[in-house]
C-alpha cells in the first residue's frame, strides 16, 4: 500500500491509515491533515509525458520530505496531490507548519530535457 513513485502511502494506505486514527485510545489527541495540489501538473504530462510528470512526482515528495518532520506521514494520494498527516498537532500550529512548508516549495524549479 506504498506508491512506487514516492515510497510513501498511497491513496488505499492512507485512508486506512486514518482509519486507524479514529480508534478510541486516539480520541483524546488531534492531527492536522494536509493536502497538497500541484497546478498544471496534467498539462506537465500533456506537454512532456509519463516520465517527466513520475520525474517531477518522485522529486517534489524528495523535496517536501526534506522540509517534514519524521512524524508527519505522507501520501501520494493522485498524481497531482500529496496528503500529510500532522500527529499529535492542533489546526493553529498545523497552519504554521504547512505555510512554513509551502513557502519553501511554492517555487520548486524542475527541468526535464530539452523542455
Amino acid at each position: 500500500m506504498h506508491d512506487p513513485v514516492t515510497g510513501w502511502f498511497n491513496r488505499k494506505g492512507f485512508l486506512q491509515y486514518l482509519g486507524k486514527m479514529t480508534l478510541p485510545d486516539q480520541a483524546d489527541r488531534t492531527h492536522v491533515v494536509c493536502m497538497i495540489e500541484f497546478d498544471q501538473f496534467r498539462m506537465i504530462v500533456n506537454a512532456c509525458g509519463e516520465d517527466a510528470a513520475e520525474k517531477l512526482t518522485r522529486s517534489l515528495a524528495g523535496e517536501i520530505g526534506t522540509h517534514i518532520d519524521p512524524d508527519t506521514v505522507p501520501a501520494s494520494f493522485r498524481d497531482d496531490t500529496f496528503m500529510l498527516v500532522l500527529p499529535n498537532c492542533d489546526r493553529i500550529e498545523g497552519y504554521s507548519i504547512l505555510d512554513r512548508l509551502l513557502d519553501r516549495v511554492k517555487d520548486y524549479s524542475f527541468q526535464f530535457g530539452p523542455h
